[in-house]
């Protein structure tokens, strides 16, 4: 029963006990009434939360719609002002282009120099430059027409006026001398020049040949100027080498680096010079160095070689054959340029492009071409009037025809190829022209065959060899009658024996009869006898015959 006391019921206890629990139950009902009321607090807490939330979102997504309306808005107002700025560019270009068009029809082109904003203009084309000093000088291009003249496309205001902007007209870096092209304007590496050299027509940069019926005309072999080249040198090799020259040069425009020695009659080379090489290869004279003593008194070197398509080397006094400025002078054209041309002129560097003719028709060049005779080509002319003999013509008649054939030469020219004239130019300097230049002596060049000519000359006087003077017979009668006399006393006319020897050998090779008898007096005794008065027949003194 002890064992059970723990057991038996404590009322008071259970009733202390049921209080407590019944006040714990009461704490627990207001915990939970507070939580919910604080989870009611915290839903509503996050309802307005998410509230802002989305209202923040909305805002912020209205505002992003402003934002893209409003860049819509102002893209479109760019592009719109884009099109409108390049609308009105577009206008002013097109106004000003026919203001300069306009110019252009009358002739006159304008540009700025490179280097400034200076303004210049030419008032034909190749014309000289002009600058522009003001702007007066510019409205005066436009008279009778109006225009107004602005710096830059930003100032124009569009109106009724034509318009000229400043900074649109071309930029030009300089005046060049470039013989490669047949136009006034052209680009190097992105850059524009204006081109001095102003070509013939009869050397364009191409020349084309008509077509007609689709069958291609040849030029006219039977050309008056070819005919006149071929007789106006000794052989067939010096006519060739000329014409190969005239070809190249007619098809590239650049110098062959040689030198061409012609030696003999001044008027048979100014024939070729003057009525075959300038009309063909030089629209104006200043494009031609004709180098004499007169030039070298008056220009420097440099501005002798400047900007030239031919140099002439012109019957020099002894002295300035000497001289050791005219040396350096042909030595300075005739060696080859250092760079190509189109360096040269980006750089602006002196090119040389001409080709080098010297001639004499007396004093010798030898001591002028001393520094380049391994590029020298030597070739003996005939006497023009031998070659009007042979060509069965006037001057002025081979002159009108020379003329008249200048584009059928120059077509010839065109039609030919390319040539190499290395070969051409050692045959050539292996002839005695060449070998004896040094010993030429009013305008002769002593040959073994000029020798032998005379030689056998001399031979037929002294054994009267009638035979062999038939030549005068046909040329003029009365000199052959003369010698005829003259035989039969056993004598010779002394002042023309030059002339006795020009016709026998179809030539003038002694201009002058003291040429000839210089000569016959160092070689033959019959000739060291001056003649007396008492020898005279028919006004003439008279060698006596042994």
């Amino acid at each position: 029963m002890d064992e059970n006391k723990s057991y038996l019921p404590k009322p008071a206890e259970e009733k202390v006990k049921r209080g407590e629990f019944v006040d714990n139950s009461n704490d627990l009902r207001k915990d939970l009434n507070s939580y919910d009321q604080h989870m009611t607090n915290e839903h509503l807490n996050i309802g307005k939360s998410l509230d802002r939330h989305i209202n923040l979102q909305e805002v912020t997504f209205s505002k992003i719609n402003q934002i893209r309306q409003n860049n819509d808005a102002i893209r479109y107002n760019l592009a719109m002002n884009d099109f409108q700025k390049n609308r009105f560019f577009q206008d002013v270009n097109f106004f000003h282009s026919s203001s300069i068009n306009n110019l252009n029809f009358k002739g006159i082109y304008i540009w700025k120099n490179e280097s400034g904003n200076s303004i210049y203009y030419r008032l034909d084309s190749y014309g000289n430059r002009i600058k522009c000093n003001n702007d007066e000088e510019i409205l005066k291009l436009f008279f009778p027409n109006h225009i107004k003249i602005y710096e830059k496309i930003e100032d124009v205001i569009i109106d009724n006026y034509p318009i000229f902007v400043r900074n649109l007209i071309p930029i030009i870096r300089d005046d060049v001398f470039y013989p490669l092209l047949n136009r006034e304007w052209f680009f190097i590496q992105n850059i524009q020049y204006r081109n001095l050299f102003n070509s013939t027509v009869y050397t364009p940069l191409s020349i084309n040949i008509p077509i007609q019926n689709t069958i291609k005309i040849e030029p006219i072999r039977n050309s008056t100027i070819e005919t006149f080249i071929e007789y106006l040198v000794e052989d067939n090799d010096s006519f060739g080498i000329l014409m190969k020259v005239l070809v190249n040069f007619h098809k590239s425009k650049f110098k062959s680096n040689y030198a061409f020695v012609l030696i003999g009659d001044e008027n048979s080379i100014d024939i070729f010079i003057n009525e075959i090489i300038k009309p063909l290869f030089s629209s104006k004279d200043e494009y031609f160095s004709t180098i004499d003593d007169k030039l070298l008194d008056k220009k420097v070197d440099a501005k002798i070689i400047e900007d030239k398509i031919f140099y002439h080397v012109k019957n020099l006094s002894e002295a300035n054959l000497k001289s050791k400025r005219v040396r350096k002078l042909i030595f300075d054209i005739v060696r080859p340029n250092k760079i190509t041309a189109d360096n040269a002129i980006l750089n602006n560097e002196t090119y040389v492009w001409g080709e080098l003719f010297i001639t004499s028709s007396k004093n010798n060049p030898h001591p002028a071409l001393e520094d380049i005779y391994s590029k020298c080509i030597v070739i003996k002319v005939k006497n023009l009037k031998t070659i009007l003999k042979k060509m069965n013509i006037d001057k002025i008649s081979l002159i009108e025809n020379m003329q008249a054939d200048l584009f059928n030469f120059s077509n010839l020219l065109a039609s030919s190829n390319f040539f190499d004239i290395k070969q051409d130019v050692y045959k050539l300097q292996q002839k005695e022209e060449y070998i004896n230049l040094r010993n030429m002596l009013n305008g002769i060049i002593y040959t073994n065959d000029l020798n032998k000519k005379i030689r056998e000359f001399v031979i037929a006087i002294q054994y009267k060899k009638i035979l062999f003077f038939n030549k005068i017979l046909v040329e003029n009668k009365e000199l052959y009658d003369e010698l005829l006399y003259n035989f039969e006393e056993d004598m010779i006319a002394q002042p023309i024996l030059s002339e006795y020897f020009n016709i026998i050998n179809d030539d003038i090779i002694f201009e002058e009869n003291s040429y000839l008898l210089d000569i016959l007096k160092q070689e033959y005794e019959m000739f060291k006898i001056t003649p007396k008065d008492e020898s005279k027949y028919n006004g003439k003194k008279r060698y006596k015959i042994f």
